[in-house]
């Protein structure tokens, strides 16, 4: 399970919730987020969990699928 930062940024910019706001409703500092949305780092299962709970959505919403697998790997 990978995080797909793309969704990430999404969903957020749906939700207008910026890094800082999302830091606070999650739990997870707004450093790492930025390190997660850039793919600089990638979270922990816990982690991911907070930033969905934060942003009121199910962990499978920001995960990586088959078809975004393949487009990194080509």
């Amino acid at each position: 399970m990978r995080l797909d930062n793309r969704k990430l940024l999404i969903i957020m910019a749906e939700k207008e919730t910026g890094v800082r706001a999302l830091a606070r409703l999650s739990g997870v500092s707004a450093a790492s987020i930025s390190n997660y949305i850039r793919g600089n780092s990638s979270p922990t299962l816990q982690s991911l969990g907070k930033i969905s709970k934060g942003l009121g959505i199910r962990v499978t919403e920001i995960l990586q699928d088959e078809e975004t697998k393949k487009e990194q790997t080509r």
